[in-house]
């Protein structure tokens, strides 16, 4: 479901050159036993840029530079739109380019790029001969970001200026043989266009343009201003004869270059790209990176493609950092943390970018000082805020789970934090991703820390304990769903007898020990889920009336033999005695009472 909230901000879009959706809906395929989400498109159009660009073709025309620069002017407003809100269309080509009464250009058909994350659809496209728009790197490694859209206008612009000498095997011909070398485009005279597709179709993504960076050609303004596009007056713009980063300089031109150009965007834009896309300097000038890109946040707040790349640049960092246990304290400040919680409250419906920016927390939050600083930035407020407004999309529920996991779990004095209702959002967010281990893990670890915190109300125990025996028996085998659920279960026993009753029943109405001992049995060799399991179980038997349910589930022979097992190992060993001790103290005291 995570491409659902995708296509719903398709229906946030209102551009004059990007189609408008009305409405989506859902439905059940019975035919193929399939789910399909379906859109509903305005369509006051009269026909496709492919259909006249196969007029022009065929009737040898060219077609006028009026409309190629129109063209092209409302491309670069329409893409500058999309990829400001960190959307990238991936599948642009003359059939997906609508053309009105008014002659003006519309860009359609999202289907099958921005919304769907199926592989065998995209292998479906790259077969069906669609790989002539896309750009090299899409076609070997299935990556499309929003260079790959530059690479796919640059086609078709060569296309238009081309059609009234070449046929479609020749067209076909130019736009493969433009993988290998760019002397296809010395036919293009056209004063600016030039130079235009040459940094448009560069093979190399990383040196590749942005359309920030096309937005400061002269001749792009020029077409910008024939569109009416209000980029061509934008208030911040490169001074004349400055064009572009200094890709070529290498880092620490480029770096330089953001720094000093710190308030124009599209240098902004241009530079987190390249800085995301230089892995093997991850480690190079983290501090000097770190205050560029909280500078970028915090100088163009209101553009969600930069709070999205600049989380993206310093989750990187941080990852890489961590991994080389390197010092990673500049990445850990305050100012960072205020940098991504800003970004998330600025942006709440960037789905996108709110998964990145979570990713990024719960990494920082591995630090006390930094998961201090998340609580008294009331970081939690966002998280919950954020697990309630995107209960099924999975790539934002694991790391807002995790980030509860991470801070809570560092014993904080929580003060005034709000958890109100904390559980019950946890809970609908599992509800629909029950079958998901990765999900139920990052579940299972959320409730394992608020269930520390002490539950008062016995709806959410009730609720808490039901989803932790759920997610037992869907995901046995998952040691990390076993071992938070255990720890979640122990919490709840320990301060409250209706989860212990509770535990006792399965959610399909049998036994629920049956499915604590099984998990336990999957996992016999884990000392940190048996030391759990016997923890557990201690606090179970603390109440007398739910040991006959232990003994008759034979539970004392398991205690026995983990005892056995685990006789060098005190703490466990001990836990096992002391659970052991409660079932069998019971069963001599019946006896007796019986005699």
């Amino acid at each position: 479901m995570c491409s659902f909230h995708q296509a719903h901000c398709l229906l946030n879009v209102r551009h004059p050159n990007i189609v408008t959706y009305k409405k989506l809906f859902i439905f059940w395929d019975e035919s193929v036993s399939s789910v399909f989400l379906s859109m509903v498109m305005d369509c006051p159009y009269m026909t496709t840029l492919s259909t006249a660009v196969t007029y022009h073709r065929q009737e040898e025309k060219k077609i006028k530079k009026k409309v190629i620069k129109t063209f092209l002017g409302q491309m670069v407003d329409a893409l500058a739109y999309l990829h400001k809100r960190s959307i990238a269309h991936r599948n642009l080509k003359p059939s997906n380019i609508l053309i009105t009464k008014e002659a003006k250009f519309v860009i359609c058909d999202f289907g099958t790029a921005s919304i769907t994350g199926d592989r065998v659809k995209l292998h479906k496209r790259v077969k069906d001969c669609a790989k002539r728009w896309m750009a090299p790197e899409s076609l070997t490694h299935h990556q499309m970001p929003e260079k790959s859209d530059i690479w796919s206008l640059g086609c078709v612009l060569l296309d238009m200026l081309t059609c009234h000498m070449l046929d479609v095997e020749g067209s076909i011909s130019q736009l493969l043989r433009i993988r290998e070398d760019q002397t296809s485009l010395n036919v293009i005279v056209l004063k600016g266009l030039h130079q235009v597709l040459t940094m448009m179709l560069d093979r190399n993504p990383k040196t590749r343009t942005s359309v920030w960076e096309l937005v400061n050609e002269d001749l792009v303004k020029h077409c910008l201003l024939l569109c009416g596009s209000p980029l061509h007056a934008m208030k911040k713009t490169l001074p004349p004869g400055v064009h572009g980063l200094p890709f070529h300089q290498g880092f620490d031109s480029v770096l330089e270059f953001m720094q000093t150009y710190r308030d124009v965007e599209s240098v902004q834009m241009s530079a987190l790209s390249y800085l995301l896309s230089e892995e093997g300097n991850v480690f190079y000038r983290v501090t000097d990176v770190v205050i560029a890109v909280t500078t970028a946040m915090q100088s163009h707040m209101d553009c969600a493609g930069v709070q999205q790349n600049g989380c993206q640049v310093l989750h990187q960092r941080l990852i890489a950092v961590l991994g080389q246990a390197g010092d990673g304290s500049c990445l850990l400040t305050k100012e960072v943390i205020t940098c991504v919680l800003n970004a998330v409250h600025s942006h709440p419906e960037k789905a996108p970018l709110l998964s990145h920016a979570f990713q990024l927390l719960f990494c920082i939050t591995g630090d006390e000082q930094a998961a201090r600083d998340v609580l008294d930035l009331d970081g939690i407020r966002e998280v919950l805020n954020t697990l309630r407004k995107f209960p099924e999309d999975c790539d934002i529920v694991v790391p807002c789970c995790k980030c509860l996991w991470s801070v809570l779990t560092q014993r904080l004095c929580l003060g005034a934090v709000p958890l109100k209702d904390a559980v019950e959002a946890v809970c609908v967010a599992a509800e629909a991703h029950m079958q998901d281990s990765t999900v139920m893990e990052s579940v299972c670890a959320a409730l394992s820390s608020l269930t520390l915190q002490g539950l008062s109300e016995d709806q959410d125990i009730e609720d808490s304990t039901l989803l932790l025996m759920h997610a037992l028996q869907a995901h046995l085998k998952h040691s990390y769903v076993v071992k938070y659920a255990f720890l979640a279960l122990d919490s709840l026993v320990k301060s409250s007898e209706l989860a212990a009753f509770r535990l006792l029943l399965a959610p399909n109405g049998g036994s629920g020990l049956a499915i604590v001992k099984e998990a336990e049995l999957q996992h016999h060799d884990n000392p940190e889920i048996v030391g759990s399991f016997c923890s557990l179980l201690s606090a179970m038997a603390r109440y007398g009336d739910v040991i006959p349910e232990l003994v008759a589930e034979k539970i004392p022979d398991v205690l026995e033999q983990i005892e056995r097992q685990f006789s060098s190992n005190k703490e466990i060993a001990q836990l096992a005695k002391h659970a052991l001790h409660s079932t069998t103290s019971f069963g001599r005291v019946n006896m007796t009472s019986s005699t």
